[in-house]
């Protein structure tokens, strides 16, 4: 009975192929949509999250401003930007008897400038920073030397360059022993990073902290501070410490009054990963919208067909067919019809998501979750707003039935 019965289902597509086109559109469209959505917010979140692991993993961050009260007014926020750590918090920091978690410590502070070789300009930002950056951060050198205890020791006007700016200033030529300008000084290209892909530091140059602080910004306070912890476990343990610890060099007994923000690596990457979830649920709702309207359009439709169809079903009933039988066969035409639109839905989405992420520049790959869902949710589709059309069918009296014009 069901082989016959999914043989009259698609005997009745073929029949009404505009019909049942036009049909499935809406299951089309819905499940494209969000298999789309759902493959794109997950490869988003995967470069996100790659990104926030290449700021440097099992670190925390101490940063100038309290981010907390930032969102509170424009004054708290224009505060935060424009606020430097006290630079004595590195010795503060700098003690293995009272921090034995801390493996390096990372001062950073950062200044937009434009940097200048022969006619070609272009804007960076110019982190002066320890030799300890180059390990606590992750970036690995690509040509020459970086910068060392000696250029920070002798206030030494040598800068390592990203790979971006090196390929903006220098082309293809060796950009090894060229000098640039920055804000009228002369700085020697010792050194250059290999590529770290998508992300600031590939746009972003490199000179000794003492040069900066001396020659450019004229202050020895800093953005921020990144540490380097020896163990992930004990993040948690020293993050509170030196909350303690910056709160007593402050004198505040309070962390929303506090001039500073430690933010883990932890923190950074729940956080992330909580706010990428949570866009491409959001996307994916918005795109599950179009299925509830692919299933009120199968519902019309198969209502329509029942209608179009009532003598067929009285002769069924007058010749012993049971209320069962009508209603599975109207249950399965609409399943038939939401599965195929799914199945197209499916192709036209897995489609759409790896063209986007080639225009965007991410993979893009289709989970076997994504898959399943497609399927599940037309087939779903399919018995939830076929039902009562299907219903209507079954209860239809076979005399009336046969007398319908």
């Amino acid at each position: 009975m069901l082989k016959d019965t999914f043989k009259i289902a698609i005997d009745s597509m073929r029949a009404n192929k505009g019909r049942a086109l036009l049909t499935m559109l809406g299951i089309i469209i819905g499940i494209s949509s969000v298999i789309a959505a759902l493959s794109i917010g997950q490869a988003a979140q995967s470069v996100i999250l790659e990104q926030v692991q290449g700021l440097g993993s099992n670190t925390i961050t101490i940063t100038s401003g309290n981010f907390a009260s930032a969102f509170r007014s424009r004054a708290a926020a224009l505060s935060t930007l424009n606020s430097k750590l006290d630079y004595r918090i590195i010795n503060l920091l700098d003690n293995s008897i009272k921090f034995p978690e801390i493996e390096q410590i990372s001062p950073e502070s950062t200044s937009a400038q434009e940097i200048f070789y022969k006619s070609k300009t272009e804007n960076a930002s110019v982190y002066g920073i320890t030799p300890a950056m180059f390990n606590v951060r992750q970036l690995t050198l690509g040509d020459g030397r970086l910068i060392n205890e000696d250029d920070q020791l002798k206030v030494k006007r040598n800068i390592v360059l990203g790979s971006n700016i090196t390929n903006s200033l220098f082309g293809e030529s060796d950009a090894i022993g060229k000098d640039v300008k920055i804000k009228g000084l002369t700085f020697k290209v010792v050194g250059i990073l290999e590529e770290k892909g998508n992300s600031n530091f590939d746009e972003a140059v490199y000179i000794p902290l003492s040069t900066l602080s001396n020659l450019i910004t004229g202050t020895k306070n800093v953005n921020q501070i990144v540490v380097k912890v020896k163990n992930e476990d004990q993040i948690d343990t020293l993050t509170g410490k030196i909350q303690q610890s910056l709160l007593k060099y402050y004198k505040l007994r309070d962390l929303e009054k506090a001039p500073f923000s430690v933010i883990s690596s932890k923190d950074i990457l729940s956080l992330t990963e909580s706010i990428t979830s949570i866009f491409t649920v959001l996307l994916a709702s918005i795109a599950g919208i179009s299925l509830i309207v692919g299933g009120i359009g199968i519902m019309n439709i198969m209502l329509v067909s029942v209608s179009e169809r009532t003598r067929e079903i009285g002769l069924r009933k007058a010749i012993g067919a049971r209320q069962n039988a009508i209603l599975l066969q109207f249950l399965i035409e609409a399943v038939v019809l939401t599965l195929s639109g799914g199945l197209i839905g499916m192709v036209l989405g897995i489609i759409l998501g790896i063209l986007i992420g080639l225009v965007g520049g991410f993979a893009v790959g289709i989970s076997l979750s994504a898959v399943i869902l497609s399927v599940s949710v037309s087939v779903s589709i399919g018995v939830v707003f076929g039902f009562y059309p299907a219903y209507r069918a079954a209860r239809l009296n076979p005399i009336d039935a046969l007398k319908y014009e």
